[in-house]
């Protein structure tokens, strides 16, 4: 499955900078997520710009992994941060 081309955080969410990691925090739902520091990475330029294809990019000029490992992380991510309702697509309600 592909991700959605454009995310935004949820208008619910707050993260903080702990040293090289996020913590995320929806306050409506309680859901606490921590990201290491590759996620951090991911989160940070997710703030940035939500479209997913540029993240993608600005990540792969930041680590040494092969575009279809930085690529499937990404994916799985994206996927895990909507369905525990931190991130939304972009252009859909919230």
């Amino acid at each position: 499955m592909n991700p959605p081309s454009s995310v935004r955080v949820h208008i619910d969410v707050v993260s903080q900078q702990l040293g090289d990691e996020v913590v995320l925090l929806n306050l409506k739902t309680g859901v606490y997520w921590g990201l290491n520091k590759t996620g951090a990475a991911f989160w940070q330029e997710i703030e940035k710009d939500g479209d997913v294809q540029r993240v993608l990019a600005a990540l792969q000029e930041r680590y040494d992994a092969s575009e279809p490992q930085i690529a499937q992380a990404v994916r799985e991510l994206v996927a895990q941060l909507l369905k525990e309702g931190l991130l939304v697509v972009d252009g859909q309600g919230v």
